[in-house]
């Protein structure tokens, strides 16, 4: 007994407790409907039928009535006649024929009663004539000339349960004179009635008794089903997949089997995505040393071209310099050159004392030839800050690749970054975002780098054309030389060849002039360089700063990918709450 009725039944917890009550409450509806249905049915079958007998019989009997003679009834002494008895023993056939009760006629009087007056009834509850009834619905409305018949059973103290039928009685005007009357037994009826009902109760009881017995056995079998499965689900909800659900349920081909179906794959599908997760959870945790190491790497490198910007910047206040003196030597040759203009002037209207300027024009020869050196040396010095200022571009345009191939590198960790991160779901959305500022991050070292590039290339060209500037500048000091070579040796000559003064006066006039020229060039081209000196000393700082600003960016890098390493430690030890 134990098995169909547990201890400890809780409707809110037994399950069984509920399929049980849901059955009973089910079929009790039903049956008692049914039940109700039916015996309504019944009734008004039987009742119908009585009444039909009823009415049959009433209207068939009013026929018989003779009407004029009928209406001569009208007190006792009137029993006496030979109508009344022949119409009484009428209704008595009649009576015992149908197996009515009583079978009667009525008259309406004037004080609004109805009056009995044949009646067909037994001895012991004969009516006689002049006996009345107070008025009721039925005896209005067959008066009226509508017949009426009872509808269900009538219970009335002391003449016990009937159906009544009354119909109109007319004269050859259809004018009503009476009422025929009839009332059938219908006890037996009732007790037929309430027997049926006693069945029907009975059938009921046995039936809600087989129904709750099959409700037992049925919600045994629905609630085991169901136990082996919420018991599962429960192993599933504590993170236990180590255990399978019974075979039987897994052959059952209904909705538990292919629950319990479900809840089986649920639990392959959880031991399959738990695999996954571990394995990536691991795989998070590589990519996010390799991405330490990556940024400890990229912050070296920045820290190297950082070192790098600052010997460039270094260089470039050199070059500066340098190219400030040349200008301030240059400006000194300029001042010497006009000089000599002076002087070439001088010579034509001092012609005449210029022998007694031998001596002193040797003495500026002499001058003017260390002041050709010194150009020389000065020029010679130009070239070479030029020179260096091309090799300091160089190693500009070196670490400006070196920031590129930096910064495609990073590029191509934010974008592995990223795809690991898509592969994590939603564990891995803080890497992602870490993998967007890294990307944003090589997109600015990218730019910077190819601003640098830019200016390189400017620099450059520049050198480039400051270099042929100085070729030229240098085959000109060559030519001065010569000329100045020239000079003195035309001064030795002048006592030998005075005519030939005017001549080389008038030379070195044209070489003054065209070394003025010469003079304002360079000083043009010296001031280009020391512009060009001061960009690459602010385009150095301009990029240490944004090293500066990438070496930050990376410590933020490996901050980040110390939390994702967290984080992925945090994701495996919650994998490892499983029991797989």
């Amino acid at each position: 007994m134990r098995r169909f009725f547990p201890s400890g039944l809780s409707y809110r917890k037994n399950i069984r407790i509920k399929i049980i009550a849901f059955f009973l409450i089910m079929v009790l509806s039903i049956t008692m409907t049914l039940a109700y249905i039916l015996y309504q049915q019944s009734y008004k079958a039987v009742t119908s039928k009585a009444s039909e007998t009823a009415y049959q019989t009433v209207s068939q009997s009013s026929k018989y009535i003779d009407v004029v003679k009928f209406i001569t009834l009208t007190s006792p002494e009137d029993e006496n006649t030979d109508y009344y008895k022949k119409e009484r023993d009428n209704l008595i056939k009649i009576r015992e024929i149908t197996g009515a009760r009583h079978i009667f006629t009525l008259r309406k009087t004037s004080d609004g009663k109805f009056m009995y007056v044949v009646d067909g009834s037994p001895e012991g509850e004969l009516s006689h004539i002049g006996d009345t009834e107070e008025s009721a619905l039925c005896y209005e409305q067959s008066w009226s000339g509508i017949p009426y018949t009872d509808e269900k059973l009538n219970f009335v103290e002391g003449w016990g349960i009937y159906i009544s039928s009354y119909y109109p009685i007319k004269d050859s005007q259809g004018t009503v004179v009476g009422i025929m009357g009839a009332d059938f037994d219908a006890e037996s009826i009732y007790n037929e009635m309430e027997h049926f009902k006693k069945v029907c109760l009975l059938i009921l009881v046995i039936f809600t008794g087989i129904i709750t017995f099959a409700g037992f056995l049925f919600s045994d079998k629905i609630s085991r089903s169901i136990k082996r499965s919420s018991d599962f689900a429960k192993e599933l909800a504590e993170f236990n997949l180590q255990n399978s659900i019974s075979t039987k349920e897994l052959r059952k081909t209904d909705e538990f089997g292919i629950l319990a179906k479900s809840l089986e794959n649920i639990r392959d599908n959880f031991q399959t995505l738990i695999g996954k997760i571990n394995s990536s959870s691991s795989q998070v945790a590589l990519t996010s040393n390799q991405l330490t190491a990556a940024s400890t790497h990229s912050a070296r490198a920045a820290e190297e071209v950082s070192h790098t910007i600052h010997e460039i910047a270094a260089r470039a206040e050199g070059q500066m310099e340098s190219t400030m003196e040349g200008a301030l030597k240059t400006t000194q040759l300029g001042n010497i050159i006009d000089n000599n203009l002076s002087l070439a002037n001088h010579i034509n209207s001092a012609i005449t004392v210029v022998t007694e300027s031998i001596n002193d024009g040797l003495k500026e020869m002499d001058n003017l030839s260390e002041i050709t050196a010194e150009s020389n040396n000065a020029n010679k010095k130009i070239y070479d800050l030029v020179t260096k200022t091309n090799e300091s571009s160089n190693q500009i345009s070196a670490a400006s690749s070196l920031i590129s191939s930096i910064a495609l590198q990073t590029r191509l960790l934010a974008l592995n970054a990223s795809v690991e991160a898509a592969r994590a779901g939603q564990a891995g959305k803080g890497f992602s975002v870490v993998a967007s500022e890294i990307k944003k991050l090589a997109a600015l070292s990218a730019g910077s780098s190819k601003n640098i590039e830019e200016i390189v290339s400017d620099l450059q060209i520049n050198a480039a054309n400051a270099v042929d500037i100085m070729e030229r500048i240098k085959s000109i000091t060559t030519e001065q030389t010569h000329r100045v070579e020239n000079s003195r040796a035309t001064y030795q000559a002048i006592n030998q060849a005075m005519e030939k003064s005017k001549n080389a006066s008038q030379q070195l006039n044209d070489t003054g002039k065209e070394m003025y020229d010469m003079k304002n060039t360079i000083l043009a081209l010296l001031e280009n360089l020391t512009h060009i000196a001061k960009q690459n000393s602010q385009a150095a700082g301009d990029v240490n700063k944004s090293m500066e600003e990438e070496a930050g960016a990376l410590e933020e890098i490996a901050a980040s990918s110390d939390l994702l390493s967290q984080l992925a430690k945090d994701l495996h030890d919650m994998i490892l709450e499983f029991k797989i």
